[in-house]
């Protein structure tokens, strides 16, 4: 608690006022008290400052492809409809061609050389429509992972960001992986330095987890990348680290985005 007193020159020239009248009395001032914020609360709201800042970044990234997505989608629907009609219009004149080709050489071979002429054409303005629509068809595939890839990145920025500011929340994942091979009658643990500490507090309970029979030995891996968390056991060797876990599941949003497009 800090102390604040502040006099002024009104209250110094009342006080000397007040001493010439009053005999032996003496006015003090009272200290003005106030609080300040603990450094553990300033830490606390700058890691939540960061935090959003981080999340407004995701936002605006997801926001920024999409819009871009509908473009390209926009503009790819808008040739195809273009060509749509344009051979619309050539069918028209094809087919008026033809007829009057037939007329003047003969009906039968004027026909006979309309209908071939008629039906190559047909095949090159089918082969333009089709190209534009498979041209629209990976305008789409490449929005959509453009989109997946954009939100995977930002989340996992904020996902580092919360372990950074939390390291605690990198324990749960390493209980989950050290029960899957609690069975293992040795597993040993690798984790990077930097939360190797974190870790290792919590030794007795992991070793709760897999039970006596089963050794439990806890390693830092300085060629590890943080928050990362090598387990290997007769089983073999499972990588589940956060970056790890995060590969995997772009795999997926990837494979599933993919899916969608080819159903459509």
């Amino acid at each position: 608690m800090k102390m604040l007193v502040k006099l002024s020159l009104q209250g110094v020239e009342e006080m000397t006022s007040l001493s010439n009248h009053t005999s032996g009395r003496v006015i003090q001032i009272k200290p003005i008290r106030t609080n300040d914020e603990s450094p553990a609360e300033n830490n606390e709201q700058h890691h939540l400052l960061k935090t959003e800042e981080k999340r407004k970044e995701a936002e605006a990234a997801l926001e920024a492809a999409q819009l871009k997505r509908d473009q390209l989608l926009k503009n790819a629907e808008n040739e195809i409809e273009e060509l749509k009609q344009a051979w619309e219009a050539e069918k028209q004149d094809l087919q008026n061609e033809a007829y009057q080709n037939g007329f003047d050489q003969g009906v039968q071979q004027g026909e006979k050389d309309g209908y071939d002429s008629y039906i190559d054409k047909l095949k090159v303005a089918n082969g333009i429509i089709e190209q534009a629509k498979e041209r629209h068809d990976n305008i789409v595939k490449s929005s959509e992972e453009t989109i997946a890839e954009i939100a995977l990145q930002c989340s996992g920025k904020i996902l580092h960001q919360q372990l950074e500011d939390s390291p605690e929340m990198f324990l749960p994942l390493v209980k989950k992986v050290v029960q899957d091979v609690q069975d293992q009658p040795e597993i040993v643990v690798y984790v990077h330095p930097d939360q190797y500490g974190t870790v290792h507090s919590q030794t007795e309970e992991l070793k709760r987890l897999v039970g006596h029979k089963t050794q439990l030995t806890l390693y830092a891996d300085e060629d590890l990348v943080p928050f990362s968390c090598l387990i290997e056991s007769p089983f073999g060797r499972v990588d589940a680290g956060i970056d790890s876990q995060l590969t995997e599941l772009r795999k997926k949003v990837l494979d599933f985005a993919n899916g969608e497009i080819g159903h459509e």
